[in-house]
């Protein structure tokens, strides 16, 4: 695993404050952060500070996964899977930017992003049964959502006679178009209480959500149709040991909890700017995205 260490950022670098994602330099007074602890559970917490620097310029590092703006000095802290070492051992090192492309190029290879977490409060504050929690699943994946109003249109008719039977279970009216197989219905939960809240959730819940979402549309690509649902997905999914990535408006999925980082396929340029941002934090660690991928990164004066 790995950590960003000693390192400003620009301003396309998100922090999650409980609710939403939000771009790092539109933190306010009263926000709070995600914090990561080295045993892999996160929790909420306001930073000790927050940086915002005016000063040098910015190296814009991409590849195919991974996009951030970050300073010169930038130092990765994490496990260096060794290749050559037939041991389950990891090696704990670090290593600046800078340093992996003028002194060890290979090395920098076998480093790699973390992308997922546990919530270090794993008792349930959701309040819904297992099956109005799927209700929701289906309806946030698969639905069109106005006003706690959800409409399903589907292709497959055993997944809709499925959901129409959950409903009727419930006692949730709704309306079944048999021809059209499509599926009317109010939500047994208010959408905005359930989206923007995914810390609320047990990890039985959480599973619960990714794997009837996986048996729904397989474990490639998601799309739902809004942003605020996919980031709920892909955050249900980072608290389940599932790395993903967002790419445009769909959520890609892949094996393994942590994000390599391919340094040849990675490009460096240097990006001017005028502000730089970053937090200090009780942990020292703290959870970002970029580009639609979760890392984390060591606080500003760790």
């Amino acid at each position: 695993m790995y950590f960003l260490r000693k390192t400003l950022l620009g301003e396309n670098v998100e922090f999650f404050n409980g609710s939403i994602w939000k771009p790092i330099s539109q933190y306010k007074k009263d926000d709070k952060v995600l914090i990561y602890y080295t045993d892999g559970t996160v929790a909420l917490s306001t930073p000790i500070e927050y940086i915002k620097l005016y000063k040098a310029n910015l190296n814009n590092v991409k590849s195919s996964m991974f996009n951030a703006d970050i300073n010169d000095d930038a130092t990765f802290y994490g496990i260096r899977r060794d290749i050559k070492i037939s041991s389950n051992e990891d090696t704990v090192k670090t290593i600046t930017l800078k340093q992996s492309y003028l002194e060890d190029f290979n090395y920098f290879t076998h480093y790699e992003l973390i992308s997922t977490f546990q919530n270090v409060d794993i008792i349930s504050k959701s309040m819904l049964s297992e099956d109005k929690l799927k209700i929701m699943t289906y309806a946030i994946t698969l639905g069109k959502i106005k006003n706690n109003d959800c409409k399903i249109k589907l292709n497959d008719r055993v997944l809709a006679s499925h959901i129409a039977s959950l409903l009727n279970k419930n006692k949730i009216r709704y309306k079944y178009n048999i021809k059209s197989l499509t599926i009317e219905f109010r939500l047994p939960r208010n959408i905005d209480v359930f989206i923007h809240n995914p810390l609320i959730f047990s990890q039985k819940e959480i599973m619960t959500m990714i794997y009837l979402i996986i048996d729904t549309l397989g474990d490639k690509y998601i799309k739902p149709v809004s942003k605020d649902y996919l980031d709920f997905i892909q955050f249900i999914f980072a608290l389940g040991g599932k790395r993903t990535n967002i790419i445009g408006d769909k959520l890609r999925m892949y094996v393994g909890k942590y994000t390599r980082l391919q340094a040849p396929l990675f490009k460096i340029e240097e990006k001017k700017t005028t502000i730089q941002y970053s937090f200090t934090v009780r942990s020292g660690l703290v959870v970002l995205r970029s580009n639609g991928l979760i890392f984390v990164l060591t606080d500003y004066k760790r």
